[in-house]
């Protein structure tokens, strides 16, 4: 899918000076506004549909992810440039892999013995 130009400015001008702001629009340009994980068109705040329920970001919203699981020794691996650890993503697939994330895992000892 092809980005035009108007959208690429409109994307900037709406980002304001926070840096995870302009980070996301930056990986919106640079994955062609697809998610990084399940390639689905995600939509910035100025695009139509962003809002889902209740005036929340939808399940197709753009989000800033890390790249690596909390869990991987990668995330913390200094070197790395911050582009390189993050990637955008929808909602949708961010919620997952934090759901992912948070159920224990068999080493964990859940019962307290």
């Amino acid at each position: 899918m092809e980005i035009a130009p108007s959208d690429v400015q409109l994307a900037w001008e709406t980002a304001g000076k926070r840096w995870h702001s302009r980070l996301k629009v930056s990986l919106w340009i640079a994955q062609k506004g697809l998610c990084h994980w399940c390639g689905t068109f995600c939509l910035l705040p100025y695009h139509p549909g962003y809002l889902g329920h209740k005036g929340y970001p939808g399940s197709l919203s753009a989000t800033l992810d890390h790249l690596y699981s909390r869990l991987n020794p990668k995330r913390t691996q200094r070197g790395l440039g911050v582009v390189v650890r993050y990637v955008m993503d929808c909602q949708r697939c961010n919620q997952r892999r934090n759901q992912e994330e948070q159920k224990p895992k068999s080493t964990d000892r859940i019962d307290g013995i």
